[in-house]
């Protein structure tokens, strides 16, 4: 599994101090784990675009890779759920409550349109 962080400077400390350890206790080589550090202020969209430039021409990767943003808390088995999901499709990992509450739709695997 491979994933890549999105972060800023000002929360850098919680990527390095919790959420990379909490990614390789759960088996997660550090090797696989790519931090995207917005510290030119280029903001969401071109940040975004940005890294996905930057992943196309270093790497390849065959079997997807993960985006997370640097304020998630993952779950526990984060890692084992996450595998379990097919590798071609685009998975929406996140739903927050409103999803539930104001769109009637369910947590899990999405279609893109409802993403």
């Amino acid at each position: 599994m491979k994933i890549m962080i999105h972060s800023v400077p000002k929360r850098l400390w919680y990527v390095e101090k919790y959420l990379i350890p909490s990614l390789e206790e759960q088996g997660v080589l550090r090797d696989n784990i790519y931090v995207w550090l917005d510290d030119k202020n280029y903001g969401n969209l071109t940040s975004w675009v940005k890294s996905c430039e930057y992943i196309s021409s270093n790497y390849d990767i065959q079997d997807g890779i993960w985006h997370l943003q640097d304020d998630v808390l993952i779950c526990h088995d984060f890692v084992e759920r996450a595998n379990k999901l097919h590798k071609s499709n685009i998975v929406c990992g996140y739903h927050s409550s409103n999803d539930i509450k104001y769109l009637k739709v369910e947590y899990g695997v999405r279609l893109m349109k409802d993403i």
